[in-house]
């Protein structure tokens, strides 16, 4: 018996089977090909790094499964049930570049989660670390920042995205190469950060941070197709 589909942590989902079964999918753009008959399952909880060369497809398999693409060929099921649009709530994405709009780091961070309290933004951020840098702004969390976080440096404008990631309490989180362009110290830094919010969760991280890969309980790689 399936247990219903909800946006609460993964100890809700069934305990028996893999939360995610992704089974002969192809995506083909055109004449190009970027995935072709690709099977895996991911179990409830797993950690997974979802590695290869750029243009093997990995932020294409994320968005398909964030329903942000369709597929040219085969199935993806989730929880048991063929996975629709109506099951994304069940998935938070933050993208190579996480977007912010021009107003308060607060108002950027509740974007995931509209109508929550002040008091679960503060949570949010502080357990994302964002109030580690907020705290010498003068007007901390209501900092207004620029159109795509003007203003902030690569690793406050991901803790940000954690932080929205993290509020809207989704069991299955997708990250698509979440420390491109950070040295290896702050890279580590946000990837201490990235275990301990989603300690609990359902992970898939796109990366081919050698130090990322590490860290992860599981590999699937992804090889450019051939062409022709």
């Amino acid at each position: 018996l399936e247990t219903e589909v909800t946006n609460r942590t993964f100890h809700e989902f069934r305990t028996q089977g893999p939360l995610i079964e992704v089974k002969k999918i192809s995506k083909t753009f055109g004449n190009r090909v970027v995935l072709d008959d690709l099977s895996f399952s991911v179990q409830v909880g797993e950690k997974i790094a979802l590695a290869g060369e750029s243009g093997a497809g990995k932020t294409t398999l994320l968005n398909l499964l964030m329903g942000l693409e369709s597929l040219t060929s085969g199935e993806i099921f989730f929880n048991g049930l063929l996975l629709d649009k109506g099951q994304q709530s069940s998935f938070a994405w933050s993208g190579q570049s996480a977007y912010l709009f021009h107003d308060s780091i607060r108002s950027n961070i509740a974007l995931a989660a509209p109508g929550v309290s002040d008091e679960q933004i503060q949570f949010a951020a502080d357990a994302a670390g964002v109030t580690e840098f907020t705290g010498r702004l003068k007007e901390g969390l209501n900092t207004k920042v620029g159109e795509r976080g003007y203003g902030l440096s690569g690793g406050q404008i991901q803790r940000i995205a954690l932080a929205r990631a993290f509020l809207s309490d989704s069991p299955v989180v997708l990250l698509d190469e979440p420390t491109a362009n950070l040295d290896r110290n702050h890279r580590m830094k946000l990837m201490d950060t990235i275990e301990r919010l989603f300690e609990d969760k359902t992970l898939i991280i796109a990366t081919h941070d050698k130090d990322v890969i590490k860290r992860m309980e599981r590999i699937i790689l992804l090889e450019p197709c051939a062409e022709g």
